[in-house]
């Protein structure tokens, strides 16, 4: 892989995603300068193409910024420099914003920034494949990638709704709740407390989905982190479940 993206956020978010994905088809590496950069196969083939180019690196990180963050809760999404570099041209680096192409008198080195390495995926890896073979996965990992610790309830609820049609949809078309209480990975008590919390304004106030509603007093709720908990417990359940489908 020799088309490298650079990336940019908080040292110990890229440290967490450079954790993650040290290896695969998709990986993201420390350079010897301290600077850290995303690197895929696809990204090869698309050297020759800028605007194609970011699309595609945007795209595969967003996705790899919502599996970190269904493993760790804490983390909070990296972004593209949308500055790229190829290995194969030494001292050669596109910006695609600035639709411009750099010459560097000195070459740009990418290293791997010294962990050791490991033959086994790791589960944000084994995420990003199940995205790759299913479109749900892949846009609940983007609507997670997006906003990362910041997701609210609107986003929290859509990513509720996909798992559930999903599942719903090999089990005789149930009902996003029933089908998900029937699989036995969250009780009906929880799943109540989670809809109750993310739709009620007497609930999460401004944060909740409606604006109005006459449900009277709910017998149990969850806060937002306690959602966002259950969220990413279910997201990983419910891509473990699918793999095992194949």
């Amino acid at each position: 892989m020799s088309v490298t993206a650079m990336l940019r956020g908080r040292e110990t978010d890229l440290a967490t995603l450079a954790r993650h994905f040290r290896e695969g088809d998709v990986r993201v590496s420390q350079g010897s300068d301290g600077t850290y950069h995303l690197a895929a196969t696809v990204l090869t083939t698309l050297w020759d193409n800028g605007l194609e180019l970011q699309a595609c690196a945007e795209r595969l990180l967003r996705q790899a910024n919502g599996a970190v963050y269904v493993l760790e809760s804490a983390f909070q999404p990296v972004t593209l420099v949308a500055r790229f570099s190829n290995e194969a041209v030494p001292g050669h680096i596109v910006a695609v914003n600035a639709v411009e192409e750099i010459s560097m008198a000195s070459a740009v080195t990418i290293s791997i920034n010294g962990l050791p390495q490991s033959s086994r995926r790791s589960h944000a890896q084994e995420l990003l494949r199940s995205a790759a073979e299913h479109p749900d996965v892949a846009e609940v990992l983007a609507l997670l990638g997006g906003s990362g610790a910041a997701i609210g309830w609107v986003d929290l609820y859509k990513v509720y709704e996909i798992i559930g049609a999903n599942v719903g949809s090999h089990d005789d078309n149930r009902s996003h709740q029933a089908a998900l209480a029937k699989k036995g990975w969250k009780s009906k008590k929880e799943l109540d407390a989670f809809r109750a919390s993310a739709n009620l304004p007497s609930v999460s106030g401004e944060a909740a989905r409606h604006a109005r509603a006459t449900n009277g007093t709910p017998a149990g709720t969850m806060t937002l982190t306690d959602g966002r908990a259950m969220i990413n417990d279910l997201v990983a359940t419910w891509s473990d479940w699918l793999g095992s489908r194949l």
